[in-house]
């Protein structure tokens, strides 16, 4: 029977997820605002950093989670907001709307560069 040293996984899937995070934040840093991403100006919240948001969406993608998982997660896990420049954590039903105005072909190309990164990192 195999034996599994738990800590060495442990630290292995904590360790991908701050490159993970890190390697997203400094690719959609440099990127220009996704086409029908723009929020129209009037009475209500102030509309979030996409940037942020697009994070948010692409860790729901990699790690499969629901809307309202990556939701939940987000707002207990301590900095992420911080780290990712959102002002608040954005709703499981503000997620689900924002996924729908990415365009796909921009997704793919962003999501290819992080991945492209994350192969240079020995993660893949």
């Amino acid at each position: 029977m195999r034996k599994t040293d738990w800590k060495v996984y442990e630290k292995t899937e904590e360790e991908e997820f701050r490159l993970f995070l890190e390697i997203s934040k400094r690719i959609l840093w440099r990127q220009k605002e996704p086409k029908g991403w723009k929020k129209k100006a009037g009475p209500g919240r102030p509309p979030y950093d996409w940037k942020g948001v697009v994070v948010l969406l692409l860790l729901k993608v990699f790690y499969r989670l629901k809307f309202r998982e990556i939701a939940s997660f987000a707002k207990g896990f301590p900095g992420l907001k911080e780290f990712l420049e959102l002002g608040r954590v954005p709703s499981r039903s503000t997620l689900q709307r924002d996924m729908h105005k990415i365009d796909v072909a921009w997704l793919r190309k962003l999501n290819d560069a992080v991945v492209k990164e994350f192969k240079k990192s020995g993660n893949i």
